[in-house]
């Protein structure tokens, strides 16, 4: 979560308020009074965390739950007078299905995602594809509503469709990420689009209208006229342009926490066998 929106929340919230976060497990929100998510409380807090200093949630108030396993959220309607759902909708499965829950819950809230900006950066977490490896999506906000799009395969081979590590270079903090903070209801829905051609032109106008590649790119790219198949000089010239964009961060080591290593794998299921859910002392 940005840590400017973190403080905003806190400042904004009265002692009394019973406050909601879900996904919260790498970096748990402090000041929320329960915290929801797959993974268990006794490994939490692996990016640090943000809010106040001390824990507000207990043990007995972190509760495991799959949010894409198609049970409800374990609470009343509007229990929650706010809920924070930072960095969890790029995971999931039904991240729409988990808005409608978030709405349900709570009375307003805020949540957050990484930006396309990043999420279609070449080179970002290693050097064969964009973004985050284990997203699924590519998230926008605006005008009280999220829209999804899928995040396809061909982001990451073809250089149109995404930006050159350099361009995080400058980036300020709040455009790598994209948040909303609402009241009542929002908009949340998936955008369909079964055509290749149109996902494929959709990303490229997304990478034109925040960067500029040199023409020599596009010139470079486009089929040499009289070549021979057998010697394919576009299927080359390609191989060069992937690394061209990315020449600056040879030798960087690629972004791999050691914390990762040996991790052990959680399993999500489309229905969990029913199982006691513990109750939420009220405050």
């Amino acid at each position: 979560m940005l840590r400017s929106n973190a403080d905003r929340i806190c400042a904004e919230l009265g002692p009394n308020d019973r406050v909601l976060d879900i996904g919260g497990w790498y970096q748990p929100f402090n000041r929320a009074d329960v915290v929801v998510d797959l993974l268990p409380y006794e490994t939490r807090g692996t990016g640090g965390y943000r809010g106040p200093e001390k824990e507000r949630f207990t043990a007995d108030t972190w509760i495991q739950h799959d949010v894409s396993s198609r049970r409800p959220l374990p609470f009343r309607d509007r229990e929650f007078d706010f809920v924070t759902c930072a960095h969890v909708l790029e995971d999931i499965r039904d991240p729409v299905g988990l808005c409608s829950e978030l709405m349900r819950v709570a009375k307003r809230g805020y949540i957050e995602t990484p930006s396309r900006l990043v999420e279609q950066t070449y080179g970002l977490e290693g050097r064969n594809y964009a973004g985050y490896y284990h997203h699924r999506w590519l998230v926008e906000m605006g005008d009280g509503e999220v829209r999804f799009r899928h995040k396809p395969h061909l982001l990451h081979g073809h250089w149109p469709c995404h930006f050159p590590r350099s361009v995080l270079r400058d980036l300020p903090e709040e455009r790598w990420v994209t948040f909303m903070f609402w009241e009542d209801r929002f908009d949340a829905y998936e955008v369909v689009s079964v055509s290749q051609i149109e996902v494929r032109r959709e990303l490229e106008e997304f990478v034109r209208r925040h960067y500029r590649y040199p023409a020599i790119y596009r010139w470079l790219d486009s089929d040499w006229p009289g070549a021979e198949p057998r010697i394919r000089p576009r299927q080359v010239v390609k191989k060069l342009l992937q690394l061209l964009p990315g020449l600056r961060d040879l030798g960087r080591p690629p972004v791999a926490p050691s914390i990762w290593d040996g991790f052990y794998e959680v399993e999500s299921r489309a229905f969990e066998p029913p199982r006691p859910v513990p109750r939420v002392p009220r405050a």
